[in-house]
């Protein structure tokens, strides 16, 4: 233990760390020392551990001698066996005191050396991915910021950036991009701010009006010379991504934990914790159901999300704890601010309110009236029908039902929206 501890010193002598907490050891003369001192240490083992293979050797000629044999010559054998094996133990133990002796600071290193200076090879890599003569990292930096704000990539085959991958369907807009990049010290936020404010992204996902086709110069619908909107003249419509869609239901009710950090959150309390989905394990093997219905990020790849409509995604919707609970929820707190009375002004309140605070917008009126026969027939069901709930509606994390039928109605009208196709769109 002792030669440990003066190896373990010595070499943080040479790198210059302070051994226990102290103050940096200095180059020269004190870590000098200390590998003298560890030298020594190391060889004072040597020694004790060549007495213990000599006492042993002698034990075993001892026993060879006192020992019965069947016949002299097996007897003989096992003697100048042990005399052997004794000679050479006393000649390691003679070796290990003269090197004892010895101080020039030689001893074992506890682990690999390292040089102690770089090699700048990491370095002139680094310099070379950024260099401004190698535009490839820019512009593949910049292409997945605009996939992220757009839903689709200037270059559309993201994992094959290069000659074999798909041409870029604005060249001079990527290159523009890629040098604002590399100009402003490789902001991100610089290249944020830019697409955000651009006119090209504050356009409206509404496809309607017209343009002046590029080919035959007239004014026409967009869509029929422009079907896939190469030319960015509307706002692709495109869904939530996943964790985005949990963390909206929980920040609509006002129910969003925004404490940052922390350790991973196991997958199996995606229905009860109200923390960001971002710090939700996700490996291969251990994924939240709920997200990776709506296609969660695969961990095995960086490159863009697979993105489908499935029928299961409804029914997580529909039938999810988490859900019906922040439905509750905010079903009360709209019903506090607009009232309980069942008359159509406080209804219409309340429709009013809970399309603003659910889907961003205000309901249309064949909307207010749909969601007001809604109310009144759902009304009527919970003051007539049997009192029965889905398993998922009941538990210790799940808010209870509202005991009056017309805030219970009001319970459901919320979670209906939170299944409405506008709630996950991003329009």
């Amino acid at each position: 233990l002792a030669a440990l501890e003066a190896r373990n010193a010595a070499e943080r002598a040479k790198v210059g760390v302070p051994p226990s907490g102290g103050q940096p050891a200095e180059a020269g003369a004190p870590a000098a020392m200390l590998a003298i001192a560890a030298a020594k240490a190391e060889r004072q083992v040597a020694v004790v551990r060549a007495e213990q293979e000599v006492l042993e050797a002698e034990l075993n000629l001892l026993a060879a001698q006192e020992a019965p044999h069947a016949n002299d010559e097996a007897k003989k054998k096992a003697i100048t066996d042990a005399e052997t094996k004794r000679t050479a133990a006393t000649k390691t133990l003679e070796t290990a005191k003269t090197n004892a002796a010895k101080e020039d600071g030689t001893y074992t290193p506890l682990g690999p050396n390292y040089p102690a200076t770089s090699t700048g090879r990491r370095l002139a890599l680094a310099q070379w991915i950024v260099d401004p003569r190698n535009p490839r990292t820019a512009r593949i930096a910049v292409n997945h910021i605009w996939l992220r704000h757009f839903g689709q990539a200037l270059v559309p085959s993201v994992a094959n950036f290069g000659l074999n991958g798909e041409r870029p369907s604005h060249p001079a807009l990527l290159d523009w991009l890629a040098a604002e990049l590399m100009d402003h010290s490789w902001s991100m936020k610089h290249i944020h701010r830019l697409v955000v404010l651009s006119n090209t992204y504050r356009q409206s996902s509404k496809v309607a009006g017209s343009l002046r086709d590029p080919n035959s110069g007239s004014r026409s619908d967009p869509a029929t010379f422009d079907p896939d909107n190469r030319f960015l003249w509307h706002m692709n419509s495109r869904r939530m991504e996943s964790e985005v869609v949990r963390d909206s239901v929980l920040s609509v009710a006002g129910q969003l934990d925004l404490t940052p950090t922390g350790p991973e959150i196991p997958e199996t309390e995606g229905q009860t914790t109200r923390r960001r989905s971002l710090y939700f394990r996700s490996t291969p093997n251990e994924k939240m159901q709920f997200l990776e219905l709506f296609d969660q990020a695969n961990p095995n790849e960086c490159y863009r999300r697979q993105e489908s409509v499935m029928p299961q995604q409804a029914l997580a919707l529909g039938n999810s704890a988490l859900l019906l609970n922040q439905s509750r929820l905010l079903a009360k707190k709209i019903s506090d601010e607009v009232g309980l009375a069942d008359e159509s002004p406080r209804m219409a309140a309340f429709i009013h309110a809970a399309f603003e605070h659910v889907l961003s917008r205000p309901p249309r009126p064949e909307e207010v009236a749909a969601c007001e026969r809604f109310l009144r027939t759902n009304t009527d069901l919970h003051r007539s029908g049997p009192k029965t709930t889905f398993s998922a509606a009941a538990g210790p994390n799940v808010t209870a039902a509202a005991s009056d039928p017309h805030q219970h109605a009001r319970e459901n009208l919320i979670h209906v929206l939170f299944s409405h196709n506008d709630f996950v769109t991003i329009r």
